[in-house]
């Protein structure tokens, strides 16, 4: 078997470049989604679907946090926007409310982003936008 991929590797190159670039190129990456059982969840369990961001939701967005979430957005809604200022409203909120940066980082990056992980929380709430960031952060 190694042999024969060995020795005809261009042409089984060319068959998987066939294969997979028209379709990318024709319908987008959606096309190969579009027909999931799971529709961009993790899993599903009965009817309920379990998704990524309903386990950061419930892991990082808790009862505890809810009270600087609030405060946060009252302060984002005033603000200068600028990353500057953001990271200082972020400082004065946690402060405030004693808590350390992780416990409103996350919830934050969680209820405006989608996931926990992202680059410094204040120059992506920046590019985000204000009106985003205040739609996303009250409809938790």
């Amino acid at each position: 078997m190694y042999d024969f991929v060995y020795k005809h590797k261009r042409w089984l190159q060319i068959a998987l470049l066939v294969l997979i670039v028209p379709p990318f190129a024709l319908f987008g990456i959606d096309f190969y989604f579009r027909n999931t059982d799971t529709g961009g969840s993790l899993a599903k369990v009965g009817d309920a679907r379990i998704s990524e961001d309903a386990e950061d939701l419930a892991k990082h967005v808790t009862d505890v946090v809810a009270p600087a979430l609030d405060a946060f957005a009252e302060g984002i809604a005033s603000v200068e926007w600028s990353k500057e200022a953001i990271a200082a409203l972020i400082k004065e909120v946690l402060k405030a409310q004693g808590l350390k940066m992780p416990q409103l980082a996350m919830p934050v990056r969680v209820l405006t982003l989608g996931t926990a992980h992202t680059p410094s929380v204040d120059a992506v709430l920046e590019l985000l936008g204000r009106e985003k960031i205040l739609a996303r952060l009250k409809n938790r």
